[in-house]
């Protein structure tokens, strides 16, 4: 999840390396919350038969983000960087031609590392007005299919992007059929990091449970069913015969 710096080829920005604790205590280091989150979750799997690793991993920035920050991170060396950083500079920022060089370099490394199998860089609109939100969820759905399970790290330096971003999962796992296995945000600012040097992980699955809750509520308005009650009680503890009573009802 971490690798050594590209020596003579220098981030426009480079961020903190920081030490990521998880909610089960388990600590990891990364200059980049989502190469922790990943190699997390490909440990999880290793230790629990039940879990499966990422496959596929999608990196979504905007055209102002620190991007040499993820080639330099993973990659032991990229010719095309000092390009990078120099298109970092400009006004317009990156744009997506800019990062197809460094796509199959990306998947390399993640593939030794993690076994991910495929890797997809893409800008986002900086979601300011409800167009460019709406792009931003057509964009996350286009890289998912019914059965996938997705998995968000919505860590971000703009406080907007991850109330965006926790909308888009809802509205993408409704339309393609997607299970959202997990919402995760790195606290880099949180004031722990400063006293301990250590941020810790916030798991935002709770979010994501009340909607499912909100779901239910609008089916049972509409037509009176409570048959999805049951799965949403027995995952909060009702006993599986009471629970299969209720569906069954």
């Amino acid at each position: 999840r971490s690798s050594p710096d590209v020596i003579g080829q220098a981030p426009t920005t480079s961020y903190q390396r920081t030490t990521y604790e998880f909610p089960d205590g388990t600590r990891i280091g990364a200059r980049l919350f989502g190469l922790a989150l990943l190699r997390y979750l490909h440990d999880q799997a290793k230790s629990e038969s039940s879990l499966v690793p990422p496959d596929k991993v999608v990196v979504l920035g905007t055209s102002g983000s620190a991007w040499d920050n993820l080639v330099a991170e993973i990659a032991a060396s990229a010719p095309n960087l000092p390009t990078l950083v120099s298109r970092q500079a400009e006004p317009t920022g990156v744009a997506r031609t800019d990062l197809a060089p460094f796509v199959d370099l990306v998947k390399t490394a993640l593939a030794s590392r993690h076994g991910v199998t495929q890797v997809a860089l893409e800008i986002i609109p900086y979601s300011f007005e409800t167009t460019e939100q709406i792009s931003f969820i057509r964009l996350i759905a286009s890289h998912v299919s019914r059965g996938d399970y997705m998995t968000f790290d919505v860590t971000n330096g703009f406080r907007h992007l991850p109330l965006v971003s926790i909308t888009a999962a809802s509205v993408v796992e409704r339309l393609t059929g997607a299970v959202r296995a997990g919402t995760w945000y790195g606290a880099h600012d949180h004031p722990r990091r400063w006293s301990e040097r250590i941020a810790p992980v916030v798991k935002l699955d709770g979010l994501d449970q009340i909607g499912e809750w909100l779901g239910a509520l609008a089916e049972f308005d509409a037509d009176g069913s409570y048959g999805r009650f049951g799965r949403l009680l027995k995952r909060d503890g009702l006993p599986h015969k009471s629970a299969t009573m209720l569906r069954d009802a």
